[in-house]
């Protein structure tokens, strides 16, 4: 979703009305959806599955390629941050993870 929507760190956060991305993504190139070019802040959620074996492991994400300035939380606790542009990087989520659907959302 474009914008800076803090609201939308929360785990219990409404985002049934935002729309579904293919990866790689940039909201800078006009989706099928917009004729303009945007430049500024965007935010993704998405909902992932810990099973309960991985509990005691360390668990984490990994960005490909993320633009400028990202932050990273799970069910509302942030997880990581990272600056850099499209460089790769990692976010240890094991301290955060629970078993079961948790929530992740990236500014």
């Amino acid at each position: 979703m474009y914008g800076d929507i803090p609201e939308a760190k929360a785990e219990s956060f409404d985002d049934s009305t935002w729309y579904t991305v293919g990866l790689p993504h940039s909201f800078g190139i006009p989706y099928f959806m917009e004729n303009d070019f945007y430049v500024g802040y965007g935010c993704y959620r998405k909902r992932l599955h810990i099973d309960a074996s991985w509990l005691g492991r360390k668990i984490g994400l990994e960005f490909q390629g993320v633009f400028q300035d990202a932050e990273i939380y799970l069910n509302g606790r942030l997880a990581g941050s990272h600056q850099g542009g499209y460089t790769a990087f990692f976010i240890d989520i094991s301290e955060l993870a629970h078993a079961g659907t948790i929530c992740c959302t990236f500014v």
